[in-house]
């Protein structure tokens, strides 16, 4: 199914909120956030990704890197296939 639009937007407008505060203690990380809430943190893109595609088999689910680089701030949004 993947990620619609809107949910995508809503993740993303979330992490950009929560940005200042994780890059504090999670830079270079890996946030999932789902719905608009932050899932989890990971060390990889894989990590996370796996994590990500184990819990919403429907990639109905965000992946954002926990960066203050304005060129790194792409947000990839997962699609389930």
């Amino acid at each position: 199914m993947g990620v619609s639009d809107l949910e995508e937007d809503e993740n993303y407008s979330a992490f950009m909120c929560m940005l200042p505060e994780l890059l504090k203690e999670h830079a270079g990380r890996w946030a999932i956030l789902h719905r608009g809430e932050l899932v989890g943190l990971f060390d990889t893109m894989e990590r996370a990704l796996q994590e990500g595609e184990g819990r919403f088999s429907d990639g109905d689910f965000g992946l954002q890197q926990v960066t203050g680089s304005i060129l790194a701030l792409n947000w990839i949004g997962c699609c389930g296939g």
